[in-house]
């Protein structure tokens, strides 16, 4: 298989998920948690509570790492995505843009009257 493809393939399996698992570590320990994302790319970008556990390990400590994957019962099929990297705000470049993302991937966003007011909230936010 070629490099180009392998690629192809990851994008295209980065592109047909909603979830990550986001590993961070805080002062005490690793934590670990899942979020509905979108992407551009291999860049991935995902909503959340500033005050949330996840996010305040970020304030400390940027390195995390991420997995994609489907829940398997044989060890002989499990694929999925492993990436690392580092967890930023987005610019405000970027925040209409992963609005947009998310409104077009999640159509649960479409109707506000069935959205949960803290997801509004931190679309609106940008957070």
């Amino acid at each position: 298989m070629s490099a180009a493809s392998d690629k192809d393939q990851a994008l295209q399996y980065i592109e047909s998920h909603n979830v990550i698992s986001i590993a961070t570590f805080g002062p005490e320990s690793p934590w670990n948690t899942a979020v509905f994302y979108v992407s551009a790319g291999f860049e991935l970008f995902f909503v959340s509570s500033p005050d949330s556990r996840h996010c305040q390990n970020f304030s400390r400590n940027a390195n995390i790492a991420v997995t994609i994957h489907e829940d398997y019962f044989e060890w002989q099929t499990i694929k999925g995505i492993q990436m690392d990297g580092t967890a930023e705000p987005v610019s405000d470049d970027q925040r209409q843009y992963v609005i947009k993302q998310y409104k077009n991937k999640f159509s649960f966003l479409k109707d506000q009257n069935h959205t949960p007011a803290d997801i509004i909230d931190a679309l609106e936010k940008g957070s």
